[in-house]
């Protein structure tokens, strides 16, 4: 069945379908051999099945690595052009669950340009599924809309109800554009029993956000006919599930409950047994029961570490379902500790949020890479060995305030802002806008007063100088050393390290050689531009009208003057100012323009390096499959980037430091500086040094001279290092505002 993923219901889930990714043995090889005769091309039919089957049971990697760059090799030619159609359908479906957008949208335009010699109604309904998919990834609702309605009528023109239904039911998750009770007579058409009770399941599943009254009629009497007794157990616990959250939204709470606790007893699913034990712990906290509802918030914790490798995320409308499946857990769970805790704030309370709220970030960052990250996993004994002269600081963010927890050593201290959600959004934007337009900020004011002020006199009483910052959320968007009192910064007073989480970097002390550095930078862009235009990239803000026009619009006149903005835009003269600077400072050769090619630079790395710095265009956004830096003829994407530093060559000895000098991250996007931090726990690089905003050439350059002659020459740690540029820009009269010296942050291994 192709019911899609939407945050708004957990069809998927309930099917186990692409969200629990379980290996599987599978010897599908022969599928790709030339194929000749009858027989072969029946042995290949049966292969294709059981591909389309690995893949609706969830199998997603395994199919991926079977089909990926096979929908132009030329044994597809020698197919059928139903077999084709079948193939790219599969190809490009996998491929949007692997969130390869481009190669699916490529896929799908080869199958509908087939279909529409073949005229077959049912794959065009079949086809025009994987479009709405397609669109509904992208977050284009109205495009994904439209498709499901060509699917719906499709399908009613072949005369295949369930394709009918399966769009329909897709349909009514953006907009109810049928009757339920027109797409419940249809459901009854099906003649397979157990394909029937699925489709009406999810019906119920869809309705009861809409339609109370028809959701609750159809689940009572789904529970009462005598076909109840032909549910399998799964399904069985579905409907008690759907009729559970109808009692709940009535505030029905004990029939809740018990409907609920029947769910999790018959069924083992560890993927919905997160929602069933999140559901039953937020409504036992509902009727005071809070020593229960902590048991039901741990087991739902427990269940998301048993399948850490395989976490039920997945994506729609253009985002990730993290915030709507997963963090409700957390966030819930660590809200009962401390409230349970308000007077006594135990230590074993405060430990225990320490860890659930690292496992919680270590989750977000792989659901931002979409995958599991190469990072480390320390235990809590490696946690508590932070050295006596560091603070951790866990901003966590609730929607009616602000905790703050504190962790020095092995002591845990609890502080409260009560500061909203919403008021802390506003605020942190007023203070990224008034800071990149050179503005006065009084907001950070406001930010320094709800962060740091309570801390101040805990910090003090144990002679604090260095900070492991850990930004939640929006306070990810700005530095810590930009928040100020009004008279002094952060900056002046602690050096400050931020990072995801502690429990994912390497507890490492060894001192790393500093001897094989590769600069490399792009002052004037080469043929990078032509893919920057041919694969309509606009994460740069180049046109004054901000409208995007495609590629296959323009003109040969206007593609030449567009190509012309795009080298004016992207031209980085300082850079080659940088580079001469660092080389003398470095005493190593910089790769520059044409010599900092894609292969060249790739090379370089491979053959080792402790230090690398790149001065060129790059753009970290809240996907890191549109992430990227610019080498001068190609783009450098993130996933590739990772592979060359998860590379042979740094096995024993990772690389030390990456600098970043002139990329950027997405504004208003509190995802985005996941980007930066995934280059220190995803590629195993030890630390990383970016930027939140983009600075100038000249500032740039005169931080990153200061910063190597303190670090390189002069022995200073990189947080040490980093504050004493910084503070050297702060004394330069032209460079004095924060928006010159506060972007650059240091993330990983610093002290």
């Amino acid at each position: 069945m192709y019911i899609f993923n939407y945050p708004a219901g957990y069809f998927e889930m309930r099917n186990d379908r692409l969200n629990l990714i379980k290996p599987a043995l599978l010897i599908l090889f022969i599928l790709f051999q030339s194929s000749v005769g009858a027989a072969a091309q029946e042995t290949q039919k049966l292969k294709l099945a059981q591909l389309q089957q690995q893949l609706a049971s969830g199998q997603v990697n395994r199919v991926w690595q079977q089909i990926q760059g096979l929908h132009d090799h030329p044994w597809l030619e020698q197919q059928s052009t139903a077999d084709r159609i079948d193939f790219l359908m599969l190809a490009a479906e996998t491929a949007v669950y692997k969130q390869e957008i481009s190669t699916a949208g490529t896929m799908l335009n080869k199958a509908w340009a087939l279909i529409e010699k073949s005229g077959d109604e049912k794959q065009r309904a079949q086809l025009s599924q994987r479009f709405a998919l397609w669109f509904s990834v992208q977050g284009k609702t109205q495009k994904a809309t439209e498709w499901f309605l060509k699917a719906a009528e499709y399908a009613g023109h072949a005369k295949e109800a369930e394709l009918e239904i399966v769009a329909l039911l897709n349909l009514q998750r953006y907009q109810q554009t049928h009757a339920f009770s027109d797409i419940a007579s249809l459901i009854q058409t099906v003649p397979n029993i157990s394909k029937r009770h699925d489709y009406l399941l999810s019906l119920i599943d869809i309705a009861k956000a809409r339609e109370t009254e028809f959701a609750f009629s159809q689940a009572r009497h789904l529970l009462e006919h005598d076909q109840f007794k032909r549910l399998s157990a799964r399904q069985k616990a579905q409907l008690y599930a759907s009729l559970a959250e109808l009692y709940a939204s009535d505030q029905q709470w004990k029939s809740a409950l018990n409907l609920i606790q029947q769910s999790i007893l018959l069924d083992s699913s560890e993927a919905l047994l997160i929602r069933w034990q999140t559901l039953k712990a937020q409504w036992l906290e509902q009727t005071g029961k809070t020593e229960l509802a902590l048991q039901s918030y741990r087991r739902a914790v427990e269940h998301i570490q048993a399948i850490r490798q395989d976490i039920p995320v997945y994506y729609a409308d253009g985002r990730s379902s993290f915030r709507e499946t997963l963090a409700p857990v957390y966030l819930g769970l660590i809200n009962l500790i401390l409230n349970k805790d308000l007077e006594t704030d135990s230590q074993t309370s405060l430990k225990e949020v320490q860890t659930l709220w690292e496992q919680f970030k270590s989750a977000e960052l792989n659901d931002y890479f979409k995958a599991i990250c190469a990072g480390f996993q320390n235990t809590e004994a490696e946690l508590a060995q932070t050295d006596q002269n560091n603070a951790i600081i866990y901003p966590i963010i609730f929607p009616d305030r602000l905790e703050i927890l504190l962790n020095i050593q092995d002591q845990f201290w609890r502080f409260k802002s009560d500061v909203s959600s919403d008021m802390l959004d506003k605020t942190v934007g007023w203070t990224y806008q008034q800071i990149v337009n050179l503005q006065d900020s009084a907001a950070n004011q406001l930010l320094y007063r709800w962060i740091m002020q309570p801390l101040l006199p805990v910090l003090e009483q144990n002679q604090i100088k260095n900070i492991i910052y850990i930004p939640d959320g929006v306070l990810r968007k700005i530095p810590l050393n930009l928040l100020s009192d009004g008279q002094k910064y952060v900056i002046d007073d602690y050096l400050v390290v931020t990072n995801p989480g502690i429990s994912m970097l390497p507890v490492d002390n060894t001192v790393k050689p500093k001897n094989k550095i590769l600069l490399a930078g792009m002052s004037e862009p080469g043929d990078v531009v032509n893919e920057l235009l041919d694969k309509n990239i606009i994460n740069f803000d180049i046109a004054e009208s901000g409208e995007r026009v495609l590629t296959r619009d323009l003109s040969p006149a206007q593609r030449k003057a567009r190509l012309g903005e795009l080298n004016r835009f992207l031209s980085l003269p300082g850079v080659k100012k940088e580079l001469a600077a660092l080389s003398d400072i470095l005493e190593t050769p910089a790769l520059e323009n044409d010599q900092f090619s894609y292969e060249s630079f790739s090379q370089r790395v491979l053959e080792g390096q402790n230090i690398i710095h790149i001065a060129s265009h790059g753009f970290f956004s809240g996907d890191p499959e549109k992430s990227f830096i610019m080498t001068h003829d190609r783009l450098l994407t993130m996933n590739q980037l990772l592979a060359l530093f998860q590379s042979e060559a740094f096995v024993d000895n990772p690389v030390d430091l990456v600098s970043l000098s002139a990329c950027q991250t997405a504004e208003g996007d509190d995802r985005s500086p996941l980007g930066l931090s995934g280059v220190v726990v995803q590629a195993g690089v030890k630390s990383a040094i970016g930027t939140l905003w983009p600075v100038a050439d000249e500032p740039t350059q005169q931080l990153f001279v200061e910063f190597y002659q303190h670090f390189r020459n002069h022995g200073k740690s990189k947080a040490e290092a980093l504050q004493l540029a910084q503070h050297s820009l702060k004394r330069n009269q032209d460079y004095q505002h924060p928006y010159f010296w506060s972007a650059f942050i240091l993330i990983g291994d610093g002290f």
